[in-house]
């Protein structure tokens, strides 16, 4: 099974910057590169293989056009992140550009880059890189790690439940699972 972790690497020519994003993904276990040198993120680039990838828009001596041809040259298969503190419609241009030229363009993040913003990215990427196999999914049945669960239907008339539709949702339970209860017929009268 992929377990979730991350090749990030970032290019930024603010050192203060660079030093959040390393610290950030450093603390959710993944891996980084946070340069500042187009030199080495190109090295990176050629032979790191990352998962995702954090440009800043606007660095002296090369702007993030120039970088997402770059990486469609060396036919990058990241998830692309443009960070900038440019407006909104310079941003989006940007990522058009990305996504015309076959990148993978997940999004921008605003400057002054937010820690928050960031770790969310990271944790929803990371969680995008869990991939099953049936090995995986055939140990779970064996272990009974497996749960349903099911999206009730409210009458606001009537002020209660009554039914339950399709599986909302199908996942791996925890290694150690929580007690779950056994669940109800909704269809019978209920006191």
């Amino acid at each position: 099974m992929g377990d979730g972790r991350l090749r990030v690497l970032a290019i930024d020519d603010e050192a203060p910057i660079n030093y959040v994003v390393k610290k950030a993904v450093e603390s959710f276990g993944h891996e980084v590169i946070a340069t500042q040198d187009i030199r080495e993120f190109k090295t990176a680039i050629e032979s790191w293989n990352p998962t995702l990838v954090l440009i800043d828009v606007n660095m002296p001596g090369c702007d993030g056009v120039e970088l997402l041809r770059y990486l469609a040259e060396a036919g990058c298969t990241a998830q692309i992140y443009v960070s900038s503190g440019l407006d909104d419609a310079t941003v989006d241009a940007v990522l058009r550009i990305g996504n015309d030229r076959g990148l993978k363009m997940a999004g921008k993040l605003p400057k002054p880059l937010r820690l928050a913003d960031f770790q969310q990215v990271l944790a929803r990427r990371a969680s995008a890189e869990i991939t099953l196999t049936a090995a995986d999914v055939a140990q779970a049945i064996r272990g009974n790690q497996l749960f349903l669960e099911y999206q009730p239907i409210l009458d606001c008339k009537l002020g209660r439940f009554t039914a339950v539709e399709r599986p909302a949702d199908v996942g791996l339970a925890p290694a150690k699972p929580a007690a779950r209860g056994r669940g109800q017929h909704l269809g019978e009268e209920h006191a």
